[in-house]
């Protein structure tokens, strides 16, 4: 009888043993270097994905997250463009407290940050120091957003204006009229030296309206110099909202939705923010070519996802990029994204101004932009500064920027 009973005990002591063995193997150990005295590695997520996604997207993604990564907390940290671009380009003397290397971890990225970002030493490779791809992989592309004119249909219609100008010619025809019967100027174009967006959004959108592609075939061609006469005519004439070298993008659309200018690019990411502040008074259209051209082109502006050089928890960190990746589809669909991730997706609201958006995407050539690097970015800013002060002509300025480019040698050399 008590051998029976020892039998049993042994039989209970095993497979407790066992049991624990296998939780011990299954359930992820997330015990690294600096997680705390919890085991669980508490990751700060910076974005500035807020006024396009709405604010319980990422917290419900972040949730679901972290259901499936038990050992992996995810802190939210929502920003404004501007004040997210300044928090990644701070030096790290600047942070507060002990750990001035881990005031972030994973940051929501604007494509054209990343140039800069890399020459900083600011990010960690997504495929880690033990990959033998020969290759680093910095960021992961999510969504895209193409840039578009959007316009104010009250101040066009009291100029008698029944819709918004489909080419060139007729820009400056409707410009005019603006000034004369409303005083009102007819686009807002913002090239602060805080704002790199600002290039992308206001100069190559209506040099790639055009057919032009600045990054790839160079400044110093006729359609691009044919853009510069253009919004160097604009700028005499008055039809430009003052301020141009001064204010940023986002300062421009708080000038557009008070009513202060007729219109202006901006890609389809502030499509809600805008029709919140605007309503029915807001439409959109591709952004004016040629009168003769036909197709029009853009390069869309890309949010992408990586990692701080000073994260102290890469893996978890690459794991929540990676769900991230996987989730795509649901914040191209929140944010109303075109081109998105690809598919076609309908405003949750029945929007029509997205079926717009996806109309001229389907009419439109794709150009691949990744964007210059940030002396780059300055010379040409100062060359279109020259342009908009002066009588120099749009072709001087395309082949001063050109003979500049060359010479800064930049990150990214036009083929």
């Amino acid at each position: 009888m008590e051998l029976h009973k020892y039998e049993t005990r042994v039989f209970y002591v095993a497979l407790a043993l066992l049991a624990f063995v296998i939780l011990w193997r299954v359930i992820p150990r997330r015990q690294s270097e600096g997680a705390g005295e919890t085991g669980r590695a508490d990751l700060v997520f910076v974005h500035y994905w807020d006024n396009a996604l709405g604010k319980n997207t990422l917290a419900e993604l972040v949730k679901e997250f972290e259901k499936e990564h038990r050992g992996i907390r995810i802190r939210l940290q929502s920003l404004s463009y501007a004040e997210e671009r300044e928090l990644l380009f701070r030096d790290k003397a600047e942070f507060e407290g002990n750990t001035p290397g881990n005031a972030f971890d994973i940051a929501a990225l604007d494509g054209a940050w990343i140039p800069e970002l890399l020459s900083a030493g600011k990010l960690k490779a997504l495929n880690g120091s033990d990959d033998d791809s020969g290759s680093a992989e910095w960021t992961v592309p999510l969504i895209s957003f193409m840039n578009l004119l959007y316009y104010n249909i009250d101040i066009l219609k009291a100029a008698g204006l029944d819709r918004p100008p489909a080419n060139r010619t007729e820009f400056l025809s409707a410009a005019r009229t603006l000034k004369e019967n409303q005083s009102v100027p007819a686009l807002a174009i913002s090239l602060g030296s805080g704002d790199p967006e600002a290039l992308r959004r206001d100069i190559y959108s209506w040099i790639r309206s055009a057919g032009g592609d600045p990054e790839k075939n160079g400044f110093d061609e006729e359609r691009t110099a044919d853009v510069f006469n253009f919004l160097g005519r604009l700028n005499r004439e008055a039809f430009l909202l003052p301020g141009i070298f001064l204010q940023t993008g986002a300062e421009r659309l708080e000038d557009f939705i008070a009513g202060k200018t007729a219109m202006l690019t901006a890609n389809v990411g502030n499509l809600r923010y805008l029709r919140a502040g605007m309503g029915d008074k807001l439409g959109l259209t591709l952004i004016p070519g040629q009168a003769e051209f036909g197709k029009p082109g853009f390069a869309p502006s890309v949010w992408h996802a990586g990692i701080s050089s000073d994260c102290r928890h890469p893996e978890e960190a690459r794991e929540f990029i990676g769900f991230l990746k996987e989730k795509s589809i649901i914040l191209s669909e929140k944010s109303g994204a075109v081109p998105g991730t690809g598919l076609r997706f309908h405003d949750p609201e029945e929007d029509p101004l997205y079926e717009k958006a996806w109309s001229i995407y389907e009419a439109s050539d794709v150009f691949e932009g990744n964007g210059f690097s940030a002396s780059v970015d300055a010379a040409i800013r100062e060359e279109l500064m020259a342009l908009f002060e002066s009588e120099r002509s749009g072709e001087e300025t395309a082949k001063r920027i050109q003979s500049r480019i060359e010479a800064l040698n930049p990150v990214h050399q036009p083929e």
